[in-house]
């Protein structure tokens, strides 16, 4: 019976150790620290769960950063679309409006490429969209 008792003891504490651990863990990632891994220790479905669950705060490192970066691109577009709205609503003369505008717009496709590590540009080429210079970069002018 003791020995049966022991087992039992040494059974379920090396159970419950490691999902303790990953409970733990878990809290830490609850708490905001997607940088929390769990450890795998064994093969088994504890191990299972805790790769399971390092891939899932892997994912939502991933997202997080995604999130981020598409909120400091709406950020920056908003920088730039709501000083025209204003001019918009006040600016009489289309042209002035117009050529305000075009500055604007070339100077936050410049601040976006130096942001991103593409350097100093002049001019931008006639025709040129900025959402296409803010993903795909530059385009290549013939006679550069």
């Amino acid at each position: 019976m003791v020995v049966g008792v022991l087992l039992a003891v040494v059974v379920s504490t090396n159970i419950a150790r490691p999902i303790r651990r990953l409970r733990d863990v878990a809290e830490r990632s609850r708490g905001g620290d997607l940088l929390a891994q769990a450890r795998v220790e064994s093969g088994d479905e504890i191990g299972s769960l805790a790769t399971t669950f390092n891939n899932m705060t892997g994912q939502l490192r991933s997202t997080l950063t995604q999130v981020r970066r598409e909120k400091a691109r709406a950020d920056g577009l908003l920088n730039v679309v709501i000083p025209l709205g204003v001019q918009l609503s006040s600016e009489k003369d289309f042209n002035l409006l117009l050529e305000r505008t075009v500055v604007e717009a070339e100077a936050f496709c410049r601040a976006r490429l130096e942001r991103r590590g593409q350097g100093q540009y002049g001019s931008l080429p006639r025709g040129t969209d900025c959402v296409h210079i803010i993903e795909r970069g530059m385009p290549q002018e013939s006679g550069r």
